[in-house]
């Protein structure tokens, strides 16, 4: 991402399903939603912090066996 980053304050709200954080886009809201739930479904967990430059996700898996 190289946009403007997302505020701190609504960094919670990028989840949720129909919130669309970008008045500049043409989206619906889902991409990091659907990404977070299938993260969580694997025991993993998502990770969002402003960069020098955007938005940076980390997405955080555990090793099985």
């Amino acid at each position: 991402d190289d946009g403007p980053g997302i505020p701190e304050a609504a960094l919670n709200a990028a989840l949720v399903r129909g919130v669309q954080l970008d008045s500049k886009g043409g989206g619906n809201g889902l991409g990091l939603a659907i990404v977070s739930d299938i993260v969580e479904a694997y025991g993993g967990r998502l990770e969002m912090a402003n960069a020098n430059s955007g938005l940076a996700v980390t997405i955080h898996l555990r090793r099985h066996g």
